[in-house]
């Protein structure tokens, strides 16, 4: 009888994500490390716009992603802030590298974004945190990229608990919620606003401030059923994941990219006959 409960925990699935810190202003930082202690930001294809930050920039200048670079070059330049236009073969090159180191502590990798890779670990009988301590540990030292590592029962908790390792100090990089008490996982997420939770957009946070629904605990203990009929079946997802259901499985090839745009460095409409 006692054997039960001890089998359904290793048979659990877990599942890892792996996300580089600071992504575009730590490639730049790898090939210069003359730079390491200054504000690196990297700006978009015309040098118009800030679209990356190392940390010590996002402290010292206080700036909005997006925000245009003449806003705060003045007081970039006075902080002697190193400005990169982007890189985005870089970039990919550099993520590359980084999903390969990983694809060592697991035969299932989803590289879900150019600085995020979620991990299979089902199945391991490994120490979690040691192992989340050993990729950091290898990615740095193979591709000098830093980063951080959640651990949890379903893809949403292993994001919850990646933006933990990332945020918050006592994690020192890596956050594994397999291994905390319930009572642990409650009041962590207790502490956290449901806009932390991946998939929940500003829109759909307000709709839910609206009923009450403020942070992560009070989602994860509200009726399926209930958000199903006033947020649909998505939300609902969200509430089963945070209870440690896995409704989202690893996709091992990505969905062909998708893009709306709209711009004035086309003479007219294109295509054209879309007047």
């Amino acid at each position: 009888m006692l054997l039960l409960p001890l089998l359904s925990n290793v048979f659990r699935r877990v599942f890892a994500l792996a996300d580089v810190n600071s992504m575009y202003a730590s490639c730049e930082e790898v090939f210069r490390p003359d730079i390491r202690g200054r504000p690196v930001v990297v700006l978009s294809n015309n040098d118009g716009c800030v679209i990356a930050q190392n940390k010590l920039a996002k402290e010292v200048l206080e700036i909005y992603m997006a925000k245009p670079f003449f806003a705060i070059k003045e007081a970039a330049e006075k902080l002697g802030t190193v400005v990169f236009s982007s890189n985005y073969e870089l970039y990919a090159n550099m993520s590359n590298r980084f999903a390969a180191i990983l694809s060592r502590y697991s035969p299932h990798i989803e590289k879900y974004s150019i600085d995020e890779t979620f991990l299979e670990m089902t199945g391991m009988n490994v120490d979690y945190t040691d192992y989340g301590h050993k990729m950091r540990i290898d990615v740095c030292d193979s591709v000098g990229l830093p980063i951080c590592v959640g651990f949890g029962y379903s893809k949403t908790l292993a994001k919850l608990a990646n933006h933990c390792a990332k945020k918050q100090a006592r994690w020192n990089g890596v956050c594994d919620l397999t291994s905390v008490t319930d009572a642990e996982l409650d009041t962590l997420m207790q502490e956290l606003p449901i806009s932390k939770i991946w998939g929940i957009g500003s829109r759909m946070e307000k709709r839910l401030n609206a009923v009450g629904i403020h942070d992560v605990l009070r989602l994860k203990r509200a009726n399926p059923k209930r958000i199903r009929d006033h947020f649909g079946v998505l939300v609902e997802r969200i509430v089963k994941e945070l209870n440690g259901e896995v409704w989202l499985e690893m996709e091992y090839e990505l969905p062909e990219a998708k893009q709306v745009m709209s711009s004035r460095s086309f003479g007219e409409r294109f295509p054209p006959w879309r007047k």
